[in-house]
């Protein structure tokens, strides 16, 4: 089953350049990069060198560590992004009894997407589907 769901962003980065912060979701809309360029005051490339992450914020209760890689921390906010609010309170539930990290999150998409017959990729692109009530019903 396949479903077209838009992504929602429950992770940030607060970037800082020269004094001046901003919270960028992860994965960014276009909106919320040219915000971000403009709320920054970056005006050259150089300048966007500068910034940096001083630090996160997320739905799910853990945040990233600054020992986490920017490509797990994105790829594991890329699947969080894509799902539906009984799923994110699934994970931050699992998160909060279990005292897992971040990184530890991206396991569990690995285990959903073996148990759903997926590819880690397509978990990222679609999320995790789930029976639609109307065919719970019917069973």
């Amino acid at each position: 089953m396949e479903r077209n769901m838009q992504s929602r962003p429950a992770v940030s980065e607060l970037y800082e350049l020269d004094g001046r912060q901003f919270w960028m979701p992860i994965p960014p809309r276009y909106k919320e990069l040219y915000d971000g360029i403009h709320a920054l005051r970056i005006k050259k490339v150089e300048d966007e060198d500068e910034k940096r992450v001083v630090a996160y914020r997320s739905l799910i209760g853990v945040v990233p560590e600054a020992c986490d890689s920017w490509l797990e921390i994105e790829d594991i906010a890329e699947c969080l992004s894509r799902l539906n609010t009984g799923q994110l309170g699934a994970i931050k539930r699992m998160c909060c009894e279990f005292e897992l990290a971040y990184r530890d999150v991206g396991q569990f998409f690995d285990f959903m997407a073996v148990a759903k017959g997926m590819a880690r990729q397509e978990v990222r692109e679609k999320g995790i589907p789930v029976a639609d009530q109307s065919e719970k019903g019917a069973q």
